[in-house]
């Protein structure tokens, strides 16, 4: 999917997308080969290769490793966006890769770099969430972050094409079917989208609320279908 959206020139800038997906070294290194900026949410097992160590120290084999070896002075708070209730701040720390610590068996194509963002929550300190970033060499740590902290936009739409589109009420068990019908719904979510932002809201209730509220009860009144056999 990915490989089409590049052959059909959909605009972008990044890639992002949520431990689900960003764990796999496999769409990292493709991402890379194509030479295509990516921040990234991964395992704290994301395996780390450390070049020299010094002796009795312990060798970083592994992202969670690096939470003992930072310092207070290592995170800098900072919002990473705003949401319905306001800026998202959290606690940051940004380790640049290579040279003597590296992502195992993945190399940053020419003139990009890997920095390892570590996003700790404000209330709860124990609360740690992983980031690879694959970037043009230097790139501001703001951008970064900024970049990260649209990975919420992903869940933030599927529970939209889940409420107003009826997404998850395929029914289907063959990928050309599933295909099918996700592109169907993604057409349709980006026309209710569009005929959202395009509808002036007063301070009740909002025309573009009502239009969305009807979609949600056409969606849920739709029968189900038998699944497809193709």
């Amino acid at each position: 999917m990915l490989a089409e959206a590049l052959a059909a020139k959909v605009p972008f800038g990044w890639f992002t997308m949520d431990g689900g997906y960003g764990q796999y070294p496999q769409v990292r290194n493709w991402l890379a080969t194509g030479r295509l900026p990516y921040v990234v949410a991964t395992s704290a097992a994301l395996p780390m290769t450390q070049i020299s160590v010094l002796p009795g120290a312990t060798a970083i084999t592994r992202a969670d490793d690096l939470l003992s070896r930072l310092s207070d002075g290592d995170w800098q708070r900072r919002s990473c966006g705003a949401d319905s209730t306001g800026q998202r701040f959290y606690d940051w720390a940004l380790v640049q890769l290579g040279g003597n610590l590296r992502v195992s068996d993945e190399t940053p194509t020419d003139g990009y770099a890997h920095t390892l963002l570590l996003r700790r929550s404000i209330t709860d300190p124990d609360e740690v969430t992983n980031f690879l970033a694959h970037a043009p060499d230097p790139s501001p740590a703001d951008t970064l972050i900024r970049v990260a902290g649209t990975r919420w936009k992903i869940g933030e739409n599927n529970e939209q094409g889940k409420d107003l589109i009826g997404i998850a009420q395929h029914q289907v068990r063959t990928w050309n079917a599933w295909h099918h019908t996700i592109t169907v719904c993604m057409f349709a979510h980006a026309f209710v989208a569009v005929q959202h932002a395009g509808l002036h809201h007063d301070t009740t209730t909002s025309t573009a609320d009502q239009a969305i509220g009807q979609g949600k009860a056409a969606a849920q009144r739709q029968p189900a279908r038998r699944a497809p056999t193709g």
